[in-house]
């Protein structure tokens, strides 16, 4: 048994040398500080860590994925205690770690065995196996369960898991820019890895994201498609950020006391001394950098209230059609933007993967719900089966949007306008969403989002400089409600001119 001489952190939270081992049994942190010998600090975003660790072992969260820069003991906490832990109190359960190499995820299940070797007889009462002791496939004594590691995209079939720790799939920056490894990545998750969860298993993903497309990225928005599960997230970044899970003021580091005590500054250096990119990636877990290529995040901050709005003057929506006959694989865009004659307002948006009756029902009913002078759909690739099909079938106010110029260049033209301050996003469920996706552009997975905001804001500028009367979409009112058709207001085939 340990002297508690030797915790001089630890011991301060216990009377005597039994309650130390009693505690140290109580929660992997616990764990972690009594067998390091006090060389594992106490930190707050460790307990955080330590709480929803707990909450994984009651089975109130069974997907939890941590979200944590380099170097501030995610690793530590979980793949190597929270495994050894894990293992003390249900050693007939078998667990799995897995990382981007096998070399790797047996480090880690060795540091695990030595611990309970260690500790386990008297913090567990249990005992590593003699005959099972490899590090990369160990057990314990008179029990059932296993410990295995792999390497990602190796071989863990044969039995299940009540705990997969995925730790850092991702190796380095090639890989995570190399579509070909993140889809090996994926399969292997999707055809290996996942399968292994026993029913009521739980599984902790805990990495640095790299890349918005990413496993964790995947994780969230499986790119097939399908419902993802449901994943609890804990995101703790370098400095904190807007509603911190940590209750952080914006601004606070993660760890001064590790980084900041020894070197005072030592997060705004790290921040100075690296791409924009990779610190949004790395340190703040969020792989889209505060000043994209394109739009900017510091326009991205302001919010309109409906109490203090103006009146609008000018509506338009603008429709993404990803719809393909029988295919339902893309996304399908519609957003709602306004303008007073000044500034510029996101007022709504819809977003799905369907097929085309969905897509047509799904126009009506923002139509119906916003009452837009237009509905703007690009005149290319399914967009023009799409503009042919609503003008067949509904009385819809549709222009055709002819681009001219690549996607980026349209994009850049509206981008004056979120630098002036004169767009004004809601406080919507979808806004995050919305915002990443801007800030990613061009380089994202996804560009729906910004090609409707750049259709919409280019035709709103041209009706505001041109002091298009207001009036024009109530002929489009009585057309709806007479399920007639006017004449155009506008010339149809001069649509298009104003983005040049």
């Amino acid at each position: 048994m340990l002297q508690t001489d030797q915790l001089p952190r630890f011991v301060d939270r216990v009377s005597n040398a039994r309650d130390l081992v009693v505690e140290a049994a109580r929660s992997p942190m616990n764990l972690a500080m009594y067998a390091s010998q006090g060389r594992m600090m106490p930190a707050r975003h460790l307990e955080l860590l330590d709480d929803h660790l707990m909450r994984c072992a009651r089975r109130e969260i069974d997907r939890l994925m941590v979200l944590m820069p380099p170097r501030h003991g995610k690793s530590e906490t979980i793949t190597h205690y929270m495994t050894a832990w894990w293992r003390g109190t249900y050693p007939d359960d078998d667990v799995i770690l897995a990382s981007y190499e096998d070399t790797l995820a047996r480090r880690f299940s060795r540091r695990a065995r030595e611990t309970l070797a260690d500790v386990g007889a008297d913090v567990f009462g249990v005992e590593v196996s003699d005959v099972r002791a490899a590090a990369s496939d160990w057990g314990i004594k008179d029990h059932w369960g296993e410990t295995r590691s792999a390497g990602v995209g190796g071989g863990i079939t044969g039995r299940g898991a009540h705990l997969l720790i995925i730790d850092d799939p991702v190796k380095n920056a090639e890989e995570a820019r190399s579509v070909v490894y993140r889809d090996r990545v994926w399969d292997w998750w999707e055809s290996t890895a996942r399968p292994r969860i026993e029913p009521g298993g739980v599984c902790i993903v805990v990495m640095t994201p790299w890349d918005e497309d990413d496993l964790s990225g995947r994780l969230l928005r499986p790119p097939d498609g399908t419902p993802p599960d449901s994943w609890h997230v804990l995101r703790l970044p370098a400095i904190a950020e807007e509603d911190d899970q940590l209750g952080r003021e914006p601004g606070e580091v993660l760890w001064p006391e590790r980084f900041e005590e020894a070197e005072p500054g030592w997060y705004e250096r790290r921040r100075d001394s690296m791409p924009a990119y990779w610190w949004n990636a790395l340190y703040q877990c969020r792989p889209s950098p505060e000043q994209g290529s394109t739009f900017d995040r510091n326009w991205m901050t302001t919010r309109w209230a409906e109490a203090t709005r103006p009146t609008m003057q000018y509506r338009v929506q603008a429709m993404d059609s990803a719809w393909k006959e029988g295919v339902g694989a893309d996304w399908s865009v519609i957003t709602t933007w306004a303008s007073d004659g000044v500034d510029f307002y996101l007022e709504d948006e819809w977003r799905a993967r369907v097929e085309y009756p969905t897509l047509q029902q799904a126009a009506l009913d923002q139509y119906e719900k916003h009452r837009p002078h237009e509905l703007i759909i690009e005149d290319a690739a399914s967009g023009t089966a799409v503009i042919q099909s609503l003008r067949r079938q509904t009385p819809l106010p549709i222009r055709p949007f002819r681009p001219v110029g690549s996607k980026r260049i349209r994009a850049e033209r509206i981008t004056p306008l979120f630098a002036a301050g004169k767009v004004y996003l809601p406080n919507a469920p979808f806004l995050t969403d919305w915002i990443e996706e801007h800030l990613a552009f061009p380089a994202g997975r996804h560009d729906d989002r910004v090609d409707t905001t750049s259709m919409a804001l280019a035709r709103l500028m041209t009706l505001v400089e041109d002091d298009q009367p207001s009036e024009v979409g109530t002929r489009w009112d009585a057309a709806l409600d007479n399920n007639t058709r006017p004449d155009p207001f506008w010339d149809e085939d001069a649509m298009g001119d104003h983005s040049a």
